[in-house]
C-alpha cells in the first residue's frame, strides 16, 4: 500500500523527503522514473510498477504529476515548492559540481550566477519556465484533455483562448503547466508546501500519517547540500541584478502566483493545527537531537541503480 507518495520536483529539497521517508520506512521506498528523462508517466503506470513491490510504502519520482481530484491513489501526495529564483542559484550550484559535458553544465562552471540566468534566458527550457506549476499539473484525465485540446487550438489559430491568457503555457508532451489545475491540485488533493516554510509542512504530515493510524517521524538532517550553499557571494538577492530578477520573475509568473496560494493555504492549515506554535517547537527540538547521531548515517537514500524504470 502506497502512504506517502513523493511527487519530487529538482532542487527543492526532495532528497531530504527521500531521506526522511527512507528513515521511516527502511527499504519500502520505491523510487519510480521514466526511461526517458524527458518524459511523463501516468499515474496508472506509477500505480502498476509499486503494485510489484506490496511491501512497499513510499514511492518517490520525478516523474509523474500531481493526481487531479478523484485520482489520488496514495494516501498522502506530497510536493514542496521554492522560490523560483533561489531555485536557479540551487541548480546553478549543483550543476557546477557536476563534472558532465552538456551546455548548461558548461555554462555553470564558466559563468557567474547572472551570466548563467541570463544563459538559460535566452536558452528557454521547461525546468526553467514555470516548472513547478508543470508539476503540479494534473496531465491526464477529462479536465487535462479539455486543456490538451484548448493548447492545440490556440496552436493552430495563434492566440490563446478565451479565459487562458495568462494562466497556461504550453511545453513538452505530458508537461503543460494551468496555473488552475494546479492550483485545485495543490489545494485539496496534496500536501503541498514550500522550502521556506519547510519545517510547518512537515508537522503536518506528521499529522495526516497519525490521524491515518500510522506512527511518523518527520524529523531530519538536511540532505543533498552543496558546499557553496550558504556562500554570500551565490545568493541571489547579492548577486542579481534588478534587470535580470524581472526577466526570471516575468518568465515564472504561474510559479510565483501557485506559490503565494500555497504559502496562505499552508499558513491557515498550520495555524488550526498548531496555533502556540508548540509542535513546531518540539519538531525543531528533534531535529537538533538528530544532528550527529550516528544513527543517522545508516539512512540512505537509493542511488539511480536501485530505482523501478517505467518506459515513458
Amino acid at each position: 500500500m502506497t502512504l506517502i507518495a513523493h511527487h519530487h520536483i529538482f532542487k527543492n529539497a526532495g532528497t531530504t523527503i527521500d531521506w526522511i521517508l527512507e528513515r521511516n520506512f527502511p527499504g519500502q521506498v520505491l523510487h519510480v522514473e521514466g526511461t526517458d528523462p524527458g518524459g511523463r508517466l501516468r499515474p496508472r503506470q506509477v500505480r502498476n510498477a509499486a503494485a510489484r513491490y506490496p511491501d512497499h510504502r513510499a514511492v518517490s519520482s520525478h516523474s509523474f504529476p500531481l493526481p487531479s481530484r478523484g485520482q489520488a491513489w496514495a494516501r498522502v501526495h506530497l510536493s514542496v515548492l521554492r522560490d523560483p529564483i533561489d531555485r536557479y542559484a540551487s541548480i546553478y550550484r549543483f550543476e557546477r559540481s557536476r563534472e558532465i559535458d552538456h551546455p548548461a553544465n558548461r555554462a555553470a562552471r564558466e559563468l557567474g550566477l547572472e551570466a548563467y540566468c541570463q544563459w538559460w534566458l535566452d536558452n528557454p527550457s521547461g525546468i526553467w519556465l514555470d516548472w513547478q506549476t508543470r508539476c503540479c499539473t494534473p496531465q491526464y484525465g477529462a479536465a487535462a484533455a479539455v486543456r490538451r485540446l484548448q493548447t492545440r487550438l490556440r496552436r493552430r489559430w495563434g492566440a490563446p483562448p478565451s479565459g487562458l491568457s495568462g494562466r497556461h503555457a504550453s511545453g513538452l508532451e505530458g508537461w503543460d503547466a494551468d496555473l488552475d489545475l494546479a492550483v485545485e491540485a495543490a489545494l485539496e488533493t496534496a500536501l503541498v508546501f514550500t522550502v521556506d516554510r519547510f519545517d510547518q509542512g512537515l508537522v503536518l504530515l506528521e499529522a495526516l500519517m497519525r490521524d491515518g493510524g500510522t506512527p511518523f517521524d518527520a524529523s531530519y538532517v538536511r540532505q543533498n547540500v552543496s558546499r557553496s550553499e550558504s556562500e554570500p557571494s551565490e545568493h541571489p538577492d547579492e548577486t542579481l541584478s534588478a534587470e535580470v530578477k524581472q526577466r526570471l520573475i516575468e518568465a515564472n509568473a504561474l510559479d510565483y502566483q501557485l506559490l503565494r496560494r500555497v504559502r496562505a493555504r499552508l499558513d491557515r492549515r498550520y495555524a488550526e493545527l498548531d496555533p502556540q506554535g508548540t509542535h513546531l517547537t518540539e519538531f525543531r527540538q528533534r531535529c537538533e537531537r538528530l544532528d550527529g547521531d550516528p544513527d543517522t548515517l545508516r539512512v540512505c537514500v537509493p542511488d539511480q541503480s536501485d530505482w523501478v524504470l517505467v518506459p515513458a
